[in-house]
């Protein structure tokens, strides 16, 4: 038996979630901290499946891309110490989704990808990639570093664009995975 759940934005009332750095470089009161309980290490496991739906009337076009890079904050802030993350990824040839793989190929024991033949998605461009012993890879100690860097990212586009609304994600804005 399956449940499913429809979002609809009157259920979530304002305020948001701040997912940028601690520092304050906001001055805001529409954004709220995380829970502290939510920064130790509380989820074995951690999927990110969200998605922009193509009928919501006031999304920004760049939405996609912050609600991939709010996702990708939260569990790499929540998951566990030797968790395992899944994350639905599409075309694996695009640069952000072969940036997002080498990262997660580098901060985890394992990554597998899965790709879905029984549903819509076996015609799609979409896969999941599954990322087990997430911390315990070679770059598992750049972890923290990764979810500073993601952090930035994320408010550069929620509030960066010439009027402060937001703006696209370029090729450049995941140059920080580039290790020496």
């Amino acid at each position: 038996m399956f449940t499913s759940y429809l979002y609809t934005p009157q259920s979530i009332p304002p305020p948001c979630l701040h997912l940028g750095p601690t520092t304050p470089i906001l001055n805001t009161d529409k954004l709220q901290s995380l829970p502290d309980s939510f920064e130790s290490d509380i989820f074995d496991l951690c999927i990110l499946d969200a998605h922009q739906l193509r009928w919501q009337k006031d999304a920004e076009d760049w939405d996609g891309w912050r609600l991939g890079i709010s996702q990708i904050i939260l569990a790499l802030k929540g998951i566990k110490h030797g968790g395992t993350l899944i994350m639905k990824l599409s075309r694996p040839e695009h640069l952000y989704a072969a940036r997002i793989l080498w990262m997660l190929d580098q901060v985890s024991s394992e990554l597998q990808a899965c790709k879905p033949l029984v549903t819509m998605h076996r015609s799609r461009g979409s896969f999941y990639a599954v990322a087990l012993g997430v911390g315990l890879g070679k770059a598992g100690c750049a972890l923290p570093s990764f979810v500073q860097a993601f952090q930035k990212l994320w408010v550069k586009l929620t509030f960066g664009g010439e009027d402060g609304r937001g703006r696209w994600m370029t090729d450049e804005d995941l140059d920080f995975f580039k290790i020496s």
